[in-house]
C-alpha cells in the first residue's frame, strides 16, 4: 500500500469519507497558500514554476473540479480556465475557487456522481482521490513545512492511535510525499 490510492482505499475502508479527506487536503493547501506572503509570488517554488504558477495551477484544478462534479464534460468547460486564472489577486482567486469546489464536493452523493475527466467517465470518489493527491503535493512545493502541518492534522483526526510518528521522515518535495503516504498506509519505504 505505497500509493496514494492505497492509502485512500484504506482510509475509506476505515469509514473516512472521500469528500472529507479531499476537503481536509484542500483546507491545508488553502492555509499554506494564505501563509506564503505577498512578496513571494514571483519566487521560484519548484523547477521553473513560481509560487504564483503553483497557485494558478491549484486554482485551475479547483475551478475544473467544481464544474466536473456538477456533471459538465471537458467539452462543455472548454478553454474557460486556460491561461492565467488568478489575475492580480492569486490568494483571492484561490480562495474563491476552493470555496466553490468545496460547496459542490460536500453535497450529498457527490462522490457517487460520474465525472467526465480526460481518461473518461469516472466515479466522483476516484476523481476526488486524484484531487486529494494534487492538493497534498503542491503545497509542499510552496512551503516544505506544509507536510508537518498536514501530518499533524492526520495524526490528530485520522490515525491518532498509530505509531506512524516513529516512521515520519520530513523531507522536501514529492519524495517525502510518497514516503508520507506509504507510511500512513502502513508500508515502510526505503529512506
Amino acid at each position: 500500500m505505497n500509493t496514494a490510492a492505497g492509502v485512500v482505499s484504506q482510509l475509506q475502508s476505515e469509514g473516512h469519507d472521500m469528500a472529507n479527506l479531499l476537503t481536509m487536503a484542500v483546507d491545508s493547501c488553502l492555509n499554506t497558500v494564505t501563509g506564503v506572503g505577498n512578496n513571494t509570488w514571483d519566487k521560484i517554488a519548484i523547477g521553473e514554476w513560481t509560487t504564483r504558477d503553483v497557485v494558478n495551477h491549484v486554482t485551475y484544478e479547483a475551478l475544473w473540479a467544481k464544474d466536473l462534479f456538477e456533471g459538465k464534460t471537458i467539452e462543455q468547460v472548454g478553454d474557460a480556465y486556460e491561461g492565467d486564472v488568478v489575475g492580480d489577486d492569486p490568494l483571492g482567486a484561490f480562495q474563491s475557487s476552493v470555496a466553490a469546489m468545496k460547496s459542490v464536493v460536500s453535497q450529498p452523493g457527490s462522490m457517487a456522481r460520474t465525472t467526465y475527466i480526460s481518461s473518461g467517465p469516472t466515479p466522483g470518489s476516484e476523481y476526488a482521490m486524484q484531487l486529494f493527491q494534487d492538493f497534498l503535493i503542491h503545497p509542499g512545493q510552496l512551503v516544505p513545512q506544509f507536510f508537518q502541518h498536514f501530518v499533524d492534522v492526520l495524526l490528530q483526526h485520522i490515525h491518532p492511535a498509530t505509531d506512524m510518528e516513529n516512521w515520519m521522515v520530513y523531507r522536501r518535495g514529492a519524495r517525502m510525499t510518497v514516503q508520507f503516504l506509504a507510511r500512513l498506509g502502513g508500508a515502510r519505504t526505503e529512506d
